[in-house]
């Protein structure tokens, strides 16, 4: 009897947009892009731009992401991570 192989987490694509003013709530701040997905994303020639906190949450790191993205500077007196894409889930 032959079985199929389990399903695979689909993978999201997000390509050539501007991602700005997302998650911006006073006391319930949230990314531009929140990748719930473990499976490896294809994110690229975005502008991330004034977003609650990092500019991308993802399940795994996926060093791609922020070398094929562009991202705004953080203002001094914003609390965020130094980098703009931030790993929430656990690593490989």
């Amino acid at each position: 009897c032959w079985k199929s192989p389990p399903p695979r987490p689909a993978a999201r694509m997000r390509w050539h947009g501007l991602i700005v003013g997302n998650g911006t709530q006073p006391g319930n701040l949230h990314p531009g892009l929140d990748l719930t997905s473990t499976a490896k994303s294809r994110v690229t020639g975005n502008v991330f731009l004034s977003n609650g906190a990092e500019a991308v949450w993802m399940q795994t790191a996926n060093a791609a992401i922020a070398e094929r993205n562009y991202f705004s500077a953080a203002a001094k007196s914003e609390k965020r991570s130094p980098s703009p894409v931030k790993v929430v889930g656990a690593k490989p």
